[in-house]
């Protein structure tokens, strides 16, 4: 799947990951509905 998501500026990153590595997002709403990512962490 692909999805074109914003990252916000203090989203935290929860070990490396490199590109083609699985991984789980946690996303946050903002007001307006739309969504971004506020972590990311290596599966």
């Amino acid at each position: 799947m692909t999805m074109d998501l914003t990252v916000l500026d203090n989203a935290q990153m929860m070990g490396a990951v490199a590109a083609g590595d699985e991984v789980t997002l946690m996303l946050v709403q903002s007001e307006d509905g739309m969504y971004a990512i506020g972590a990311m962490m290596p599966n």
